[in-house]
């Protein structure tokens, strides 16, 4: 490779101790950093192999291993007949500083993480409207702290739902406090407390099972393994 001559200066160091590594990484990592972190800009000219040979008393294929090295990466330029200097990309390979704000990314069209719901498709208007009349119609009374087992209206209203769509039978009385007393009768099948699984099928079967919970067919699927 054909050089200038005139010598240049750059502060690098190289120590022999058994740990501080191989001659040539040291060089690659003291300039990498420095063109990093800015002390060496891009384009700037760095010193030919022969001239950091004899600034750092190695064997010149040491630095011209480490030159190839970093030119390799893209940190540096070299041209036959010309002095090597830093790459004009070489500061975009600099290692992103985490105490930067990272810039704001467009959101993916579709999200398909599983338990993410699509909160995109939330009834605003109808939740707001529902508020609203609620707010307006309801007692003083509601406001306070009421039975702990929940409103009854709202009891009332989603036993009607489960046996209307799933047909569960059942109230808005809270189960758990008559559970002792009934349970033995559930048990010797003297009192039908109604249906929970009505259809069972082994794991073959579970995308049907699914298919029949989703087209209200049945409540609930029960897996026999």
């Amino acid at each position: 490779m054909d050089e200038t001559s005139q010598p240049l200066e750059l502060l690098l160091t190289v120590a022999r101790d058994n740990g501080a590594g191989t001659l040539g990484a040291q060089i690659e990592e003291q300039l990498r950093g420095a063109i990093r972190d800015g002390t060496v800009r891009a384009g700037a000219r760095v010193p030919s192999t022969r001239d950091l040979a004899r600034q750092l008393g190695v064997s010149r294929r040491v630095v011209v291993d480490a030159y190839a090295q970093l030119a390799a990466e893209g940190y540096l330029t070299m041209r036959q007949g010309a002095r090597p200097h830093v790459a004009d990309g070489a500061a975009a390979l600099a290692e992103p500083d985490p105490d930067e704000a990272l810039p704001a990314t467009r959101p993916p069209r579709f999200d398909f993480r599983p338990s993410v719901p699509d909160v995109s498709t939330f009834p605003r208007a109808a939740w707001l409207r529902s508020l609203r009349e609620a707010v307006t119609t309801m007692l003083d009374t509601d406001l306070a702290y009421g039975d702990a087992n929940g409103v009854d209206a709202l009891r009332i209203a989603l036993a009607e739902y489960l046996g209307r769509v799933r047909g569960v039978s059942g109230g808005p009385a809270p189960a758990r406090a008559y559970i002792e007393e009934l349970l033995p009768d559930v048990l010797e099948g003297r009192i039908e407390p109604g249906r929970v699984f009505d259809r069972t099928g082994s794991l073959d079967d579970v995308p049907e099972g699914y298919r029949a919970m989703n087209e209200r067919e049945s409540i609930k699927f029960l897996i026999e393994v």
